[in-house]
């Protein structure tokens, strides 16, 4: 039964050298990706202060801690202490 189980082991790699042997340089490349432009954390970090600044006045310091800093300040419209 040994012998039978390689011959049919040597077959299997056989046919799958074959395959292998078949496929094209085409078949392993990747497609082409589209260009999509995506923001860098400090363009996106720019972008959210900047919309912060349209719309508050930031003061002084009121508090640090170990997660940021806590600043007094008012909303531009309305001029509502925040």
């Amino acid at each position: 039964t040994s012998s039978s189980n390689l011959a049919h082991y040597s077959k299997e790699t056989g046919d799958l050298r074959k395959r292998i042997l078949k496929r094209k340089a085409e078949d392993f490349k990747e497609p082409p990706r589209k260009m999509v432009k995506t923001e860098t954390k400090q363009e996106r970090a720019d972008s959210q202060r900047g919309k912060f600044k349209e719309k508050y006045t930031e003061l002084h310091q009121l508090g640090e801690g170990g997660f940021g800093s806590v600043f007094a300040g008012y909303r531009k419209e309305d001029k509502l202490p925040v």
